[in-house]
């Protein structure tokens, strides 16, 4: 009788603290996604406000690594970007790759205005979820 009801009492605090555990492992999983969205966000601005500041080819020729380097971060937060998301910032990141000396006069402004278009709609979209 003794033994029964000690090997009750240990079953219900073990499945107590598996309890406790799982609610607290999921609150940190929480925070984490929330951290990461905020993150994606910011570095979702900062490569548009890079974007912004090309204005010729010789600025984009400075700019290029830091520009796809902040495209490689962003793509890094996969789990948080829609597919369709993912496939459009692989794109803007291999138009802006093929971009050199010989092509710059007609692809430079149309992929620029394309990438900034994109991106910038992508801002508003988590930006609108953030204030819901």
């Amino acid at each position: 009788m003794i033994i029964e009801t000690l090997a009750g009492i240990i079953t219900a605090a073990s499945t107590g603290v598996t309890a406790v555990y799982s609610v607290v492992r999921f609150n940190k999983k929480l925070q984490k996604e929330k951290l990461d969205k905020k993150r994606l966000l910011e570095d979702l601005i900062s490569l548009e406000n890079s974007i912004q500041k090309i204005n010729d080819y010789r600025v984009f020729q400075v700019d290029k690594d830091d520009i796809i380097t902040q495209l490689c971060f962003v793509l890094s937060y996969k789990d948080y970007l829609s597919n369709e998301e993912f496939i459009l910032l692989q794109r803007i990141m291999t138009e802006f790759e093929q971009i050199n000396v010989h092509n710059y006069a007609y692809s430079l402004k149309p992929a620029l205005r394309k990438a900034y278009e994109k991106i910038d709609s992508m801002i508003k979209k988590r930006k609108k979820v953030i204030s819901l």
